[in-house]
């Protein structure tokens, strides 16, 4: 499944750290803050990485799990007189090896961001400053997400595995029973 818990806590975690502005999630049921805020939506497109999950097998236990990987686009907003100053101050904290462990590499999360454009502009007759950001999250879901951190267990399937391959053949050329251990 999507870990859903490790990039909500990467977002917010990055954020809050790299910027003075509160962190508040989009589509909350709470009216706008009237002083200046971020607000982000950690998953705005989801789409799964390659044809199908790859199943790593546990030989030893005669199962495994499903690896699954993808790829999680999500949007920051700056809003305020100083969106783009902070915005752009979450980005040079982002480029900080050390940060971005702590962040993302240690939750296995990648992450790139995208372009920050000012959207600044007119809003219900007055002038708001605005400044979004995309990024681009890739990472690998081996596990089920109940919604509280720490508390994972793998997706594992156990598909069977054979210990020995007969064959035979019915064409012309002769080829004996075999068995192969």
């Amino acid at each position: 499944m999507l870990p859903t818990v490790n990039i909500k806590s990467a977002l917010y975690d990055w954020l809050t750290d790299s910027q003075d502005l509160p962190v508040i999630w989009e589509f909350q049921n709470a009216p706008q803050p009237n002083e200046a805020f971020v607000s982000v939506n950690p998953i705005m497109s989801v789409s799964k990485i390659g044809a199908y999950d790859e199943f790593v097998p546990d030989y030893d236990a005669g199962g495994g799990f499903l690896a699954q990987q993808w790829r999680v686009m999500a949007s920051i907003n700056a809003f305020g007189p100083d969106a783009i100053k902070e915005l752009s101050k979450a980005i040079d904290e982002f480029d900080r090896p050390s940060q971005y462990q702590i962040w993302f590499t240690d939750r296995e999360i990648q992450a790139v961001l995208g372009t920050m454009r000012n959207l600044s502009g007119l809003k219900n007759s007055r002038f708001e400053q605005r400044a979004q950001l995309d990024i681009t999250l890739t990472c690998l879901g081996v596990s089920i997400d109940d919604g509280t951190l720490g508390s994972e267990s793998p997706v594992t399937d156990n598909p069977g595995y054979f210990d020995h391959l007969i064959y035979s053949s019915t064409s012309p050329i002769t080829i004996p029973d075999t068995t192969i251990p």
